[in-house]
């Protein structure tokens, strides 16, 4: 692991954080922390100590995270098996019918459109959602989740960005069969 000092905008001195001026750029700082950052993208700490070299999975979570839209693997496991949230397939239906989350509804990201209602009858808007594709370089259950927020008024969605390769390494259960 190695310590990195970053760039962050509208940076808030926290103790232990050092912050200067970023130079020609009036609402930019760049901070050093031992420890944690804070800035206003995340009341969280964010963490100095990173990897060499980020994939770009790491990029990626980190995206949805200051978003508001990563959902991690334990979170998807946890939800699927309390039955807590409407976990979603944005695959296509084939790759559905040849296995998915259980529980999990079948709505392509492609056909939210035509088929959002029809499938998400009777979902709160303020529900626990979680889409999740296939993982990887896929990204159509964060474009999903992107616009069930924008224009679906769906208030508590999120991307679970490893998707299904991601749950079928962890050998967690499948289920298996079309869309009802």
């Amino acid at each position: 692991m190695v310590r990195r000092s970053i760039w962050t905008p509208n940076s808030h001195v926290r103790s232990g954080v050092s912050c200067q001026r970023r130079p020609q750029r009036r609402s930019s700082f760049w901070c050093w922390a031992p420890e944690l950052a804070y800035n206003e993208y995340s009341d969280h700490g964010i963490s100095l100590q990173t990897p060499e070299k980020a994939s770009r999975t790491d990029a990626m979570d980190w995206k949805l995270y200051l978003k508001g839209l990563r959902a991690t693997l334990d979170e998807v496991r946890e939800a699927a098996e309390a039955g807590s949230a409407v976990i979603i397939d944005a695959r296509s239906p084939r790759a559905y019918a040849a296995g998915h989350i259980p529980g999990a509804l079948s709505l392509p990201g492609r056909d939210y459109a035509k088929r959002g209602q029809e499938v998400l009858a009777g979902v709160a808007q303020d529900a626990v959602i979680i889409t999740y594709c296939s993982g990887g370089s896929c990204q159509t259950s964060i474009q999903l989740a992107e616009r069930m927020r924008k224009h679906g008024g769906y208030t508590n969605v999120k991307a679970f960005y490893g998707g299904w390769s991601d749950w079928r390494k962890a050998k967690l259960p499948i289920e298996k069969g079309e869309s009802k």
